[in-house]
């Protein structure tokens, strides 16, 4: 793809953007008519009246600040599953927290030093995405394809990890401390763990001669 046509592209994935953001600004504008409408009908003469309806006027403005938020998070990770896999090396460092992107084409993503703590990551792709340094804390990722991805560095500290494929990730030096919904499979399966810490708090190293020394003793379940 030439210089010009990613051009092309970034224009009218952004012209995307606007339509929604003046669908919220519409809501907002609109409830403040009805604010401006019920000092009218209702003007406050005493300082005691006029007390009382700027307190109500902050708490709604505050209820307003709080929605308005919440509905451009869901543009805004709407915006990213309809961009996802096109223009993916703008989402380096990007602050994803809590983004639902199930089911999104995020293939060789540039992800590297993203904020995707508590994300919704349910079945997504992300085969051999760049996701170093990347913050997953909490992230839900069942399901999700993660075949051949740098995860070197990445906190997966309390990840749901049940059903992930990890086939040939590099998850050196990962944090995955109080990971859950793991088997030994999928880290068997995975390209490296170098120096990452295990779900126990086990640096890999350990972990794996502890797993060895109970094979070898005969002990009993595998702890996690």
């Amino acid at each position: 793809m030439t210089e010009d046509h990613k051009q092309e592209d970034r224009r009218a994935h952004w012209a995307k953007v606007p339509k929604a953001l003046l669908e919220g600004f519409a809501i907002v504008g609109a409830l403040l008519i009805i604010v401006v409408c019920l000092w009218v009908l209702d003007r406050p003469t005493s300082p005691t009246q006029k007390h009382e309806f700027l307190q109500a006027l902050g708490v709604l403005l505050a209820a307003l600040v709080g929605l308005s938020g919440l509905y451009f998070m869901q543009v805004l990770a709407a915006y990213v599953r309809q961009r996802s896999g096109l223009e993916t090396e703008d989402l380096s460092e990007a602050s994803l927290s809590m983004a639902d992107l199930s089911r999104a084409n995020l293939r060789e993503a540039n992800l590297s030093g993203a904020n995707l703590r508590a994300a919704i990551l349910l079945r997504t792709d992300l085969r051999r995405a760049d996701l170093r340094r990347a913050d997953l804390q909490r992230a839900t990722l069942s399901n999700a394809v993660l075949m051949g991805a740098d995860l070197s560095e990445a906190n997966l500290s309390e990840a749901n990890l049940s059903g992930v494929n990890l086939r040939q990730a590099d998850l050196s030096r990962a944090n995955l401390s109080g990971a859950f919904g793991w088997t030994d499979a999928q880290f068997r399966a995975a390209s490296s763990l170098e120096s990452a810490t295990m779900p126990n708090g086990q640096k890999y190293e350990e972990w794996l001669k502890d797993k060895q020394d109970r094979r070898e003793d005969g002990g009993g379940r595998n702890r996690p």
